[in-house]
């Protein structure tokens, strides 16, 4: 499951000889990259030993990537992690009272969960929790009203800048702007189309308050998504494996959200949405 900005990942490297006993190398480097990106890589300074681990709080979404290479022996060791920033409008304390959870052990996978739950909410009522997003891709070549890719709008205002991908292109501002917050929908005020498209639309989208309808049905797709995490009886902590087989059958092909959750979130659902 991802990590999330601000958590401390913990990597590390055992070495052996080729006997498999543990053994110090004569040397070892660590190498952290953020892949994909102009970051430069990060090279603690580690000490060999037989066991060897360095604690990385990672500072910024992204896939990072941890390089062990050790010398007399030559050990190498790669592995990746997905960092991501929480993205729900559920708090973990709200999580842990909805489906009945004391402890907090299994934050990292309610954390995972509530990410999931409110994606599957948006498919249906678009963007929840307010995003920035810079140069949103907007196909066509002329259009009188441009429809963004997520919606509802933080407010009428909230497109800063539409402008053509070909340099030079005319651009529009937020002052050139007319919007429909609600549906996503952007018009020229000068009543002149919007031309030389495609072009690239940065705006602010969500809802500053979610209503209470919208809050229970992610947590009505959180509820069922736990399933899987779910004693299937109640007098047994681990499940057998036609307990398991029962229950995978019962799964649909094709996942679908609760009937609980979809009534919630339909009195919310946007055009094109879902």
């Amino acid at each position: 499951m991802p990590y999330l900005v601000g958590q401390t990942f913990t990597s590390s490297i055992d070495v052996t000889n080729a006997a498999g006993a543990p053994v110090t190398p004569g040397g070892v480097t660590l190498t952290i990259t953020h892949v994909g990106t102009t970051d430069a890589p990060t090279t603690p300074a580690i000490s060999p030993a037989s066991h060897m681990s360095y604690d990385f709080v990672l500072p910024s979404e992204g896939l990072w990537r941890f390089d062990w290479v050790t010398t007399n022996p030559g050990a190498p060791q790669t592995e990746f992690v997905t960092c991501r920033a929480y993205r729900g409008v559920v708090p973990l304390d709200e999580w842990r009272d909805y489906l009945g959870i004391n402890d907090t052990r299994t934050d990292r996978k309610l954390q995972s969960l509530g990410m999931a739950a409110t994606v599957l909410a948006e498919k249906i009522v678009g963007t929840i929790v307010p995003t920035t997003f810079t140069d949103d891709w907007v196909t066509g070549t002329a259009r009188p009203i441009i429809k963004l890719a997520h919606a509802p709008l933080l407010s009428s205002t909230s497109v800063s800048a539409i402008k053509s991908i070909y340099p030079g292109g005319p651009t529009w501002d937020a002052t050139q702007l007319v919007c429909n917050a609600q549906v996503g929908t952007v018009y020229p005020n000068d009543f002149i189309s919007f031309w030389l498209g495609p072009w690239l639309a940065t705006y602010q989208a969500g809802r500053l308050i979610p209503s209470e309808n919208i809050i229970n049905g992610i947590k009505e797709i959180g509820w069922d998504l736990w399933a899987v995490h779910r004693n299937l009886f109640g007098d047994s902590d681990i499940p057998d494996l036609g307990e398991v087989a029962q229950f995978e059958a019962a799964i649909p092909r094709d996942y679908q959200i609760p009937g609980r959750a979809a009534e919630l979130l339909e009195g919310d659902r946007l055009p094109a949405f879902g």
